[in-house]
């Protein structure tokens, strides 16, 4: 049977799980009602998810899961608020966590999904900004936000982005474009070859 939960009791388990996947807390705030606590709660996640002050449990000497779990949540209750703290994630350090980078690359999709055109100006913005400064940080994962991109709009400025000999993540952004079917991308790609070569 399942448990009778409350968003704070809900709150407190994701929170403070240790081993194992905390599934009741986690379905039951998936399902509920949108609301600002709970929208809230997954952003305080995803912009704390590297901060050890926060994730890192001196008790248990491990840091804690629950930004994963705050990032599943988030499938449910998507809000133009969570755009900006999950590129966030791809943008400010190079730590990896394999399993919430895959995670909130699938959130971004339904972000782009719900908000296309919202979500990849932002995406892009942030893309632009990573190349120019030779980031090498996992911005590639903002990449299938590209997907959702109108072409007529967005197209120069991937193309660009592309064109920049700064672009650490050039050969996945090349994949992607290939996937969109631009064709004046064969150009720049033939021209980063032979400058590889």
């Amino acid at each position: 049977p399942k448990l009778n939960y409350n968003i704070e009791t809900a709150f407190l388990i994701l929170d403070r799980t240790r081993w194992g996947i905390p599934f009741n807390a986690i379905e039951f705030l998936y399902h509920h009602p949108a609301c600002e606590q709970i929208t809230d709660k997954i952003i305080y996640a995803l912009e704390n998810s590297y901060t050890d002050d926060i994730v890192y449990n001196e008790s248990y000497d491990s840091y804690m899961t629950f930004p994963l779990w705050y990032a599943i949540v988030a499938e449910n209750h998507l809000s133009e608020k969570l755009i900006d703290p999950v590129i966030k994630l791809f943008t400010t350090t190079e730590d990896d966590w394999d399993f919430l980078n895959e995670q909130c690359q699938y959130l971004l999709v339904k972000l782009a999904d719900k908000f296309p055109d919202l979500t990849v100006e932002k995406v892009l913005t942030a893309i632009e900004q990573q190349a120019e400064q030779s980031s090498m940080f996992p911005y590639l994962f903002l990449f299938d936000t590209l997907f959702y991109a109108d072409l007529n709009k967005y197209k120069n400025r991937i193309l660009a982005v592309l064109s920049n000999p700064k672009l650490y993540w050039a050969d996945d952004l090349a994949s992607h474009i290939a996937h969109l079917q631009i064709k004046e991308a064969i150009p720049v790609i033939e021209k980063r070859l032979k400058d590889y070569a």
